[in-house]
């Protein structure tokens, strides 16, 4: 899954896109890592113009990956500005 969201900061968005990528596929993923690299995703992607649109189309999957995620992932709903 791939944001096309219009940012400067378009190399750190995909760096940490390719961080979560790397990481996770491995049989014990450290979801840590992967949690920092989702935070490191949202708050780049918070300075896009198409932010709010595109977070509400993505809601579902972010809610999978907090539960997934556990205690790691509970602040990525409120960093995206979703509610639990």
């Amino acid at each position: 899954m791939r944001w096309r969201l219009q940012t400067p900061d378009r190399g750190k968005l995909d760096r940490a896109f390719a961080d979560a990528q790397e990481e996770a596929p491995k049989p014990d993923p450290d979801k840590a890592e992967i949690g920092f690299a989702l935070q490191r995703i949202i708050k780049t992607a918070k300075g896009a113009n198409d932010f709010a649109g595109q977070i509400e189309t993505l809601a579902p999957r972010v809610a999978a990956l907090v539960s997934w995620l556990g205690p790691v992932g509970h602040g990525l709903l409120s960093l995206a500005g979703l509610s639990v």
